[in-house]
Formats: C-alpha cells, structure tokens, sequence
C-alpha cells in the first residue's frame, strides 16, 4: 500500500483482447461466414473430382469397347481371309492337281480311274495353273509353290524345285530392306537343289550370292561364311577353275586360322585342299611339302585322324600325277583300307581310290588287277555323273594314257567315253581338259576302227 506503480504502453495483446469483448458478435458472425465459406470450397473441390474421375472412367470404358470391337473385326477378317485362302487352296488341290471337278464326288461313277497316272503328271498339271490360279494373292502362291517344291524334292526332281524356288528368292531378295535372314536360308536350299544333282557349275554364282550375304549380315567371323567359303572353293575346284580355287582356299585357310587356330581342322582341310589346288597349278614343291605337312599332323592327333584317307588319297593322286607309282600305291592302299573301314560297300570315294590304286598298279604293269577295278568304276559312274568331277576326268586321262600306252585301245576309249560324258553333264566342253579328252578319244577311235579293218 502506497508503493510505487509500474506503468507501460499497453501491448497488442491486449488490445486485441480488448477489441473482442466489445465486437463479440461482429467477429462470431465473421468465423461463421469464413467456415462457410471453407465448407463450401471443400464440397465444390470433392464434386469437381468426382466428376472429373467418373469422365475418365467413361473415356477408358469408351476406349476398352473400342479395342474390342475392333479386336473382333480384325479377328472376324483374319477368320475370313484364313477361309478364302484355305478354299482357294483347297480348289487348286482338288480341280488343279488331282483333276477332279468342283461338283465331283468320291461317289460319282463318272470319275474314271487311270492307271497310268503318275504323280509327276499330276503335279506338272499343278505347275501349270499356278500362275493364273493365284494372281494377286502371293501368300496362297508361295504357299502352294512351297508344297510343290517339297513333292518334287520327294520324286527327286530337283531340276524343277529348283526352277520353283528362284523366283520366290528373287522376291525375297527385291526391296530396299529385304528380310536377310530369309534371303541366306532361300539361296542355301536353291544350292541344295543344285549339288543334289551335281550341278556344280549352276551352283558356283549362288554360291558367290551367298557368301555376299552371309559377310555382311552375319560377320566375316561367322561359321556361315566359313562354309559358305569353303563350298565356294570347292565349287571352282570341281569344275577346274583352279586359280579361283587356289585364291577361295587361301581365304578361307587364313579365316580358319584366325577364327579356330593353326592346328584347327577347318584350317588344316584349308591347308590340304590349297596344297592339291596348288599341285594342279603346277606348284610341285609346296603342294608335297604342304600335303605331307598335313598328314604328319593327322598322323599325331586323334582328333584329325578321321580325315586321314582323305589325305592319303590326295598324296597319292599328287604322285600319281607325276608318274611316281611306287610312292602312290602304298599310299592309296592306306586310304583304301580305312574307306572300307568307315565307309559303305559302293561309296563314290571308295571307287574313285580303287581306280587310282588300279592306276598305279597298271603303272607298274600289273594289267590283271586294274581291270577289273576299271570295270566297276566305270558302270558306277555311267549311272552316277552327279557324283563326278573335273578331278574324275583328270583321273580318268592318267589311266587312259597307260592303256595307250600298252596298246589296249578298246579299254581307253571306254573310259574315255565316260570322260567326255562327265564333260558334257557339268558343261565343262571348253576346257583344254575337254579338249585333251576329246582328242585322246579321238585317237582311240581310229586307232580301233584300224584293228578291226586288219
């Protein structure tokens, strides 16, 4: 009491406090307002979500529907191209290949049998119609083409496969990106088609397409250039083109190399055949050398050896050549044992190593022991020429030139007719082989039509 008192300005604090107990009501109706306000803003908000969610469910359902309707239509056309085609195919079977007629019946007793009917026949009367049957639909085309290759393939009719298959690679091949793949495996089957009937020659520039291919779409690394290398080598080694032989044969011996190793087997096959090429080349030093080499090495290895007849055969013709009979027989022997061992009685290589041993032995005047070896080559080859070759010609002049040359002329100018057929088969007439056969014939006719006047 009677102290002192403090006095300050008053704080907003209580100002504030002070401004609200006069203004009650003024600042309840002002919350009110304000939390209506708030209330109002949050139901709009949640309203307009609402609405926005229920659109884009509408939009999706819209889109689904649509999806499936056009599902539906593209599965309804698929169904109905899938029925045209098979009905187109099915009247090409039925009218085209087997003849009958589109209200025939397997009842009808119009419908008479012939007995000379051949399936060849029915499938040319196919072949025929193919072209106007299908204008315009390539898929129902290249699907009954497809049939028709595989039945000529099953009669052995490669010739017309093949006829078959070329424009459809063709086709593969046109455009400006043209599906690879399917391209390599179309030319793959046409060579097929080709070697099955020894066509060699035919085979050779499909070859070349093919190694085109498979180096720049699968790499010059790959497995399938290396054999679509090799074949290639060995295309122009069977018709005689040794040049070409000799430079396929360096490539595909330095790829072997690079890509399997030295030692490797595609590198010493390579090798091997490079060596013979070589020796056909006149290249006598580094064909011995590298054939020897190649045997040594297959000697050593197991795992090389099963190619061994393979080079002894090729060693002992390179002797044979050079009239070298005692170094050629042991050798050919060797190759002949081990064929027998792995072979079927009647392979083409057995006989072609039983007619070069049959060579050196007549080389050695042992005239008995080659007949009848020659006998046999001969009848299998008359009746196999896809199984021949440039080198058979080659082996055939050897022996005929002995037979010459002991005077037995009617022996020569058999196996010299078989010669210049082998000649004609792979078109190989304008060769200088094809004109050393032809003259060494010539020869033998006269030489026989002299005896028999006498």
């Amino acid at each position: 009491m009677g102290g002192p008192v403090a006095a300050c300005p008053p704080t907003f604090a209580y100002r504030l406090r002070k401004f609200a107990r006069r203004n009650r009501f003024a600042l309840a109706t002002t919350a009110l307002v304000f939390a209506a306000l708030i209330v109002g803003l949050v139901g709009m908000t949640w309203q307009a979500f609402r609405a926005s969610k229920a659109e884009v469910d509408a939009l999706a359902k819209k889109e689904l529907a649509e999806r499936q309707t056009a599902r539906a239509e593209s599965s309804e056309r698929r169904a109905l191209a899938e029925a045209a085609r098979s009905n187109a195919i099915s009247r090409f079977l039925r009218n085209d290949l087997l003849g009958l007629e589109a209200n025939s019946t397997f009842l009808n007793t119009e419908v008479k049998f012939d007995p000379d009917l051949k399936l060849i026949s029915l499938l040319e009367r196919a072949r025929e119609q193919l072209g106007e049957r299908f204008e315009g639909q390539p898929n129902e085309k290249r699907q009954i083409q497809s049939l028709l290759i595989e039945s000529y393939c099953s009669i052995g009719r490669y010739d017309i496969a093949s006829d078959l298959l070329r424009p459809i690679v063709e086709q593969l091949s046109a455009g400006t990106e043209p599906d690879q793949a399917k391209v390599i495996e179309g030319i793959k089957l046409l060579v097929t088609l080709e070697l099955q009937q020894g066509k060699w020659g035919r085979a050779r520039p499909l070859l070349e397409r093919l190694l085109s291919h498979t180096q720049n779409f699968l790499g010059r690394d790959h497995a399938e250039t290396q054999k679509a290398l090799n074949n290639l080598a060995t295309a122009a080694r069977m018709i005689g083109d040794y040049d070409a032989a000799h430079e396929r044969y360096q490539q595909l011996l330095d790829l072997g190399r690079r890509v399997d190793g030295v030692e490797s087997p595609a590198a010493l096959s390579a090798k091997e055949y490079l060596a013979v090429v070589a020796s056909k080349l006149g290249n006598v030093l580094t064909a011995e050398q590298r054939l020897t080499e190649v045997l040594s090495s297959r000697r050593k290895n197991t795992t090389l050896a099963k190619s061994m007849d393979t080079t002894l055969h090729n060693l002992g013709e390179f002797y044979l050549e050079r009239e070298q009979y005692a170094q050629a027989k042991p050798l050919l022997s060797e190759a002949a044992k081990l064929q027998r061992q792995r072979l079927e009685v009647g392979s083409p290589h057995i006989m072609t190593t039983q007619f070069c041993l049959a060579t050196a032995q007549l080389g050695q005047g042992q005239v008995g022991e080659a007949e009848s070896v020659r006998n046999a080559f001969v009848d299998f080859f008359q009746t196999n020429l896809k199984l021949t070759s440039m080198a058979t010609v080659e082996q055939i002049l050897m022996h005929a030139e002995l037979l010459q040359a002991g005077g037995d002329w009617a022996s020569a100018k058999e196996i010299l007719q078989l010669a210049v057929a082998i000649l004609e088969f792979h078109e190989l007439d304008s060769s200088d082989t094809a004109r050393k056969t032809r003259a060494a014939l010539g020869e033998c006719l006269s030489r026989t039509v002299e005896f028999e006047c006498k």
